[in-house]
């Protein structure tokens, strides 16, 4: 998988694939990301998103977390951004 990090503050394309890692004011981490997945038959991609999960202690444990969803997902180019990102598609 290729990685793109962005410099801070700057946003991704919105139709590609990225996880957004965001320090909240606590200074803990909020990961959120978004993904077109290609159907292995050739049928539609579908978008896939990730929400909800708990903050994290430190930005290395969401980028980590993050990855490995992406990597999940057959994400060929990822992008990582520090800016929140809507994840509707």
């Amino acid at each position: 998988m290729e990685i793109t990090t962005l410099p801070s503050g700057q946003v991704p394309p919105t139709d590609k694939d990225c996880i957004s890692i965001v320090e909240r004011d606590d200074g803990l981490f909020e990961l959120t990301g978004a993904a077109l997945v290609a159907c292995p038959n050739g049928g539609e991609a579908q978008s896939v998103a990730l929400i909800g999960l708990p903050p994290f202690k430190s930005r290395e444990e969401a980028e980590n977390v993050g990855l490995a969803w992406a990597a999940q997902q057959c994400v060929d180019h990822l992008y990582v951004t520090d800016v929140e990102y809507s994840i509707a598609r």
